[in-house]
């Protein structure tokens, strides 16, 4: 069910970005593709009207999985545990962030400013937004994870479209354009992960962190990362498999150039934000969007290829 709900949101993205008349194909050459354009996504709000099962889901949320300060639980269950992996009450920037995008796409102004405060006042430490905490405890990691970061990024930059960000939504908006140009990018690649004090030491770029659309926009207020911004539309392109299996590689390595994937296998959901990224920028490929239309129709789509 939650695929199938993640392939109705992307096929609904496809559909809007048609609209706007800006997609363009893969297929077409790479070379010209580096130095293209695509419009500025424009918010279309609110969404209404919200399902029943929209509306259950954000209740659940809201009464049965989040703390009194608001933060969203990993799990529903609480653990002591604290591994690599998250666990128990953790609360991690990505589901902060997509509450963030919840709230602007329905257009409810007060959950987006609360959310904001609370990234503010529990996630960011040493101007680092954390990828995960365990709240009313000492930090776990000293991590932020750009696929967070951008996203968090891009609903900040467009909800300015829509109204006046709080005092929150500012500072973590302008903590981000100073932190994600200076740590999040080496040599023009985007890295997965990135500390205060840390370098990086990613090896290769995970192609489903390229939200295409964020690094323009943040490219447009910092243009030192122009060169970054075209390397990032090339390894997404570069990462279509064929026209047989329309999907797209997991990871890309810029010292080899060569795309791989994990256990040789293709994660579906991996393909489905790397679709979604490129939509977002008015770029997709008709053949993906025809396979998953045929794979969803028919009830075959898998996790795995």
């Amino acid at each position: 069910k939650k695929l199938k709900l993640l392939m109705l949101i992307i096929l609904l993205l496809l559909f809007i970005a048609a609209l706007s008349g800006c997609f363009i194909s893969p297929s077409e050459d790479h070379a010209e593709m580096a130095d293209y354009t695509p419009l500025k996504a424009t918010p279309l709000l609110p969404v209404r009207p919200l399902s029943a099962e929209t509306r259950n889901c954000f209740t659940f949320i809201s009464e049965q999985l989040s703390s009194p300060a608001g933060g969203i639980y990993t799990n529903y269950q609480n653990s002591s545990e604290t591994g690599e992996l998250s666990a128990g009450h953790e609360v991690l920037s990505e589901s902060m962030g997509l509450l963030l995008e919840y709230a602007r796409l329905t257009g409810d102004q007060q959950l987006f400013h609360e959310t904001t405060d609370y990234i503010q006042d529990h996630l960011i430490v040493d101007d680092i937004l954390l990828w995960r905490i365990v709240e009313q405890q000492q930090p776990i990691t000293d991590v932020s994870a750009t696929i967070d970061d951008l996203r968090i990024y891009q609903t900040l930059s467009l909800s300015e479209e829509q109204w006046q960000l709080n005092d929150s939504g500012h500072e973590i908006l302008a903590m981000l354009e100073s932190q994600l140009p200076a740590k999040g990018f080496s040599a023009d690649y985007l890295v997965n992960y990135y500390s205060a004090n840390s370098p990086t030491q990613d090896k290769t770029v995970e192609v489903a962190y390229l939200n295409l659309v964020a690094i323009q926009t943040l490219a447009t207020a910092k243009p030192e990362l122009a060169a970054a911004a075209a390397t990032s539309q090339r390894v997404l392109l570069g990462s279509f498999i064929s026209e047989t299996l329309p999907l797209y590689h997991k990871s890309y390595d810029p010292d080899k150039g060569t795309y791989s994937d994990a256990d040789g296998r293709i994660n579906i959901l991996d393909s489905l934000m790397v679709i979604q990224n490129l939509a977002q920028a008015g770029i997709y490929s008709p053949q993906s969007i025809d396979w998953l239309a045929e794979k969803t129709a028919s009830g075959t789509l898998y996790s795995y290829y």
